[in-house]
């Protein structure tokens, strides 16, 4: 499940699709065991209080949280924030998602006519500076 939410408008009467729990809960429901859900989120030190709220739910469907940050000059703040993570209903959220599950190589994404994706691109995405790394792990974890 991919979800593009943070461009959504949000007024006073009603929360913003990204930080709903029965929206998370419906989607850990109907994904199968180990299926991905991943959500475009904000990038980092951009609105760090939505990006907690969003992760306090996105939690809520998978514990196994990793963020990834892939520059897009267009964009304002310079890029993307994307929380991604696998749905294990067995108990199993120790798998490291900053690695890729099925290994890409530059000659294999050419031939799969993938363009912006190979296993390297993977990795450097998950890469974070010191502090935010400190910050994620904190909202991660509580």
């Amino acid at each position: 499940v991919i979800l593009d939410l943070t461009d959504c408008p949000a007024n006073e009467d009603s929360e913003p699709l990204f930080i709903n729990r029965d929206l998370m809960t419906n989607i850990r429901r109907v994904l199968r065991d180990g299926g991905v859900l991943a959500e475009q989120t904000y990038c980092p030190y951009s609105n760090n209080a939505l990006l907690s709220a969003a992760v306090e739910v996105f939690k809520t469907a998978t514990r196994n949280v990793c963020y990834g940050y892939v520059p897009v000059p267009c964009f304002p703040n310079g890029g993307i924030g994307l929380c991604f993570g696998r749905v294990w209903k067995n108990g199993q959220d120790n798998v490291d998602l900053s690695k890729p599950l099925v290994k890409i190589t530059e000659e294999r994404a050419h031939e799969m006519g993938l363009k912006c994706y190979y296993d390297e691109f993977h990795a450097g995405s998950c890469t974070m500076p010191l502090e935010f790394r400190k910050w994620w792990k904190d909202i991660v974890e509580s």
